[in-house]
């Protein structure tokens, strides 16, 4: 990305649906809100995490996967299959339902689901018979993309793929074999749910194809699309299955008693061993990195200071610590995945939340020279106990509101003038929204 001055707006995909859409704001909807960012003089576009979710789950900040986009974002109108069965005329009795969650203040998220995963199941059957058992054109492009993406996509189908045969319940209560993850077994399982594992590369499949439509239709109207990495994923969660040596669940993250709250917070979310981590070289970071990348012109890495210091909460009530323990382990932590996701050639930007006041040691740390670094902001100038401020001439710094606001504005060493334009353009489109409903 050009590190010219620029504006734009942080928003939720959940949050502006269309009238087309399903009573959820989806992919296709990226589109229509590039074409009116353009307008209003914005160039950025960022969205919160886009991880798929449990189905009694809403934040996308503790996720079944670190990689897959959430099915519930893929515009069903767009999908072939789903035209080719009669579009939404195939949902017959549901066709109120689905009116019913578009005309909903908010959104519906069982029902959301429900409507979309049983259109797309309906347009997979479709899919497998029409597409996949003729090896036609498009079997070809799904079994392409099966194949460049393996890397992740492998471990998370069938593991959703287990996820639905065994009830929805979390890994740990799987059968034994199943929860070591004994390779014997998983090849047995790979092939008896065979069907179902390629339902779920399907669906992945449709996002990636309906993504990267979005994102050059934002390009080509000046729009960068930037998104969020979480700094973790539920415990329950393709990721941590797969790589369990990885994690602590006998302590939970969470973050310590600050203007936020007097008892600190628990986020139910396993802690990173990130001594174990460090023998594969930080591979599950890497990969996030790549797959970032990969999705978004630039992206937010969410919970910053846990990549120095983990604050970690014993699960059995005992004192809470930090993790690494020592100082210089973890400014060493920190810069080393710093560099890591840097490595990706991927703008990185609002690498600070307002939940954590940076210890003074990480404060001071400084970007090394010569190093991929160069390229990030300097967070040690740009937060201080949680007061945003422009730095001096020369450095790169992405001004936000707190990540709880739903909207606000992001403006890189924006001018006051510029602030004011964004904001008067938001009052408008909430005026002319207000107006037509």
């Amino acid at each position: 990305m050009s590190l010219r001055r620029r504006a734009g707006v942080l928003v939720p995909l959940f949050s502006f649906p269309s009238s087309s859409s399903w009573g959820i704001g989806d992919i296709g909807d990226v589109k229509s809100m590039a074409a009116w960012l353009e307008g209003a003089g914005q160039r950025v576009l960022q969205l919160l995490p886009l991880n798929e979710m449990a189905d009694d789950e809403q934040s996308p900040y503790s996720a079944l996967s670190a990689m897959a986009i959430d099915p519930i974002y893929i515009s069903i109108g767009a999908v072939p299959d789903f035209a080719a069965i009669g579009g939404a005329a195939w949902l017959g009795a549901d066709l109120e339902r689905l009116e019913a969650a578009r005309r909903a203040t908010s959104v519906d998220y069982p029902a959301v689901r429900r409507l979309k995963i049983g259109a797309l199941t309906a347009a997979f059957a479709r899919f497998h018979d029409e597409e996949w058992a003729r090896g036609t054109p498009r079997s070809a492009a799904l079994a392409e993309f099966v194949r460049d993406q393996s890397w992740w996509l492998d471990d998370y189908a069938l593991y959703r793929a287990i996820h639905v045969r065994e009830g929805r319940r979390p890994w740990p209560e799987w059968p034994d074999a199943l929860r070591r993850r004994d390779p014997s077994v998983l090849a047995r399982v790979r092939d008896e749910l065979s069907r179902q594992v390629l339902f779920f590369q399907y669906l992945q499949w449709l996002a990636d194809r309906q993504w990267r439509e979005a994102r050059a239709a934002a390009r080509a109207r000046g729009v960068a699309l930037f998104g969020d990495l979480p700094f973790m994923v539920n415990g329950d969660s393709a990721d941590v299955w797969a790589r369990q040596r990885q994690f602590r669940f006998d302590v939970s993250v969470g973050a310590p008693p600050d203007a936020f709250s007097a008892t600190g917070q628990d986020w139910s979310v396993p802690v990173c061993r990130w001594d174990v981590m460090a023998e594969d070289g930080f591979a599950w970071l890497r990969a996030r990195a790549r797959r970032s990348a990969d999705l978004f012109d630039g992206y937010r890495v969410d919970h910053l200071v846990g990549f120095y210091r983990t604050y970690a909460r014993p699960r059995d009530g005992s004192l809470p610590f930090f993790t690494p323990a020592s100082e210089p382990d973890q400014i060493w932590l920190g810069e080393t995945v710093l560099r890591l996701l840097a490595e990706q050639n991927c703008s990185l930007a609002g690498l600070v939340d307002g939940l954590q006041v940076f210890p003074q040691t990480i404060r001071n740390v400084r970007v090394r020279e010569k190093t991929p670094l160069d390229r990030l902001p300097q967070v040690s100038v740009a937060i201080e106990a949680g007061q945003k401020r422009l730095g001096s001439s020369g450095r790169i710094l992405v001004r936000y509101s707190g990540t709880e606001s739903l909207a606000r504005v992001m403006v890189e060493a924006a001018s006051a003038d510029d602030v004011d334009q964004v904001a008067a353009a938001i009052v408008r489109a909430l005026e002319e929204s207000l107006a037509v409903q």
